[in-house]
C-alpha cells in the first residue's frame, strides 16, 4: 500500500499501527498538543468566518480525553472515547 497513489500516511500510522492495534503510549503526540495545534485551527476558522464544526466535534473529544485522565496518549486515543459511546 506504501507504493501506490492510495498510501495514506494517516491510515498508516494513525489507524493500522494505533487505532487497529489499540495502541496508544504515552509522549506519542499527546491529546495535550494536538488540542493545541487544533486550537490554532479553530481561532483561523474562527477569524475567516468558517464553519469548523467537524474540528469542534474533535475539541470536545479531545477535552473529554483529556478529563478522563487520557491527555499524555497519543492522540488517536479519542477511537476508545468514540468506540465506547456507540457501544452505549
Amino acid at each position: 500500500m506504501d507504493r501506490s497513489s492510495s498510501d495514506s500516511f494517516a491510515l498508516r500510522n494513525h489507524g493500522m499501527k494505533a487505532i487497529l492495534a489499540e495502541h496508544y503510549p504515552e509522549g506519542a503526540f499527546p491529546v495535550t498538543y494536538a488540542i493545541k495545534d487544533l486550537g490554532y485551527a479553530l481561532a483561523l476558522a474562527a477569524e475567516a468566518g468558517i464553519d469548523a464544526a467537524g474540528a469542534l466535534l474533535v475539541k470536545a473529544m479531545f477535552d473529554e480525553a483529556i478529563e478522563g485522565g487520557l491527555g499524555a496518549r497519543y492522540h488517536p486515543i479519542i477511537a476508545t472515547l468514540i468506540d465506547r459511546e456507540q457501544s452505549a
